[in-house]
């Protein structure tokens, strides 16, 4: 009888730790944002926000920001910016986005930016992880990165 107690508080423990060791931040449902300019998925519980005043910004055509409301620096902008921006903005990166090669800079511990053209005009994706010293420098990138990879796999530019 003692043996079967402690194998079910072993197997308790067993399944206990386990879950613990499992993060939340994987499991997401997906939405669906569309508008004249781009397409993407998004995680349900970030949101969307179309940057109407563009005047800090004078080299962008259009700005969208998608937001983790709960760490506000886990984010990702899209933007159409001057071909001529795109032209000298990093070095050839593995990623493709919309199906184009990328060009990428960071600074290796706030963001991460990748620059691409389609149809003679040139986009931006900046993701952003981080605001905390280069010790956590990953942290939130990390964190989120099936968050990022939902977004950045689903561009689709019109």
């Amino acid at each position: 009888m003692k043996l079967e107690v402690y194998l079910i508080l072993g197997l308790i423990l067993c399944v206990a730790a386990v879950m613990g060791c499992t993060s939340n931040t994987d499991n997401f449902s997906v939405k669906h944002f569309e508008n004249e300019h781009v397409s993407f998925d998004y995680p349900d519980n970030w949101t969307v926000t179309v940057i109407e005043d563009l005047s800090d910004y004078p080299t962008t055509e259009w700005m969208i920001r998608i937001e983790n409301p709960k760490e506000k620096i886990a984010s990702v902008v899209i933007s159409e910016v001057e071909p001529a921006f795109q032209a000298n903005s990093g070095s050839p990166s593995s990623l493709k986005i919309d199906g184009r090669d990328t060009l990428e800079s960071s600074d290796n511990s706030t963001f991460r930016m990748y620059t691409f053209s389609k149809n003679n005009k040139s986009y931006e994706i900046i993701v952003y992880g981080s605001n905390t010293s280069r010790l956590f420098k990953d942290s939130v990138f990390t964190k989120y990165q099936a968050h990022y990879d939902t977004i950045i796999n689903s561009i689709q530019i019109k």
